[in-house]
């Protein structure tokens, strides 16, 4: 015996989510508008703290550069002597 679940061919019968009877979920509600004031603000707050550290670690390669340059230049390498032999 073959026991079939649908409608008969007849019928129009198109199942939703607010009159499915086998679904237990309450029918969807048409979202209007997010109200998110953290997430977007917390984001900024991490761009510019991220800015903040590498504009900081810039200005410190920056400075040990200076102080690089101001030092005393090292003496030239030695030629090589089969460079001087020729």
């Amino acid at each position: 015996m073959h026991h079939d679940t649908h409608p008969p061919p007849h019928k129009t019968h198109i199942p939703t989510r607010d009159t499915h009877p086998h679904t237990h979920t309450p029918p969807l509600q048409q979202a209007g508008y997010i109200d998110d004031r953290k997430g977007p603000l917390t984001l900024a707050g991490v761009v510019v703290v991220a800015e903040v550290a590498i504009f900081i670690v810039s200005c410190v390669d920056f400075y040990e550069q200076m102080k690089a340059s101001e030092a005393p230049s090292p003496a030239p390498a030695p030629a090589l002597a089969w460079f001087d032999s020729a």
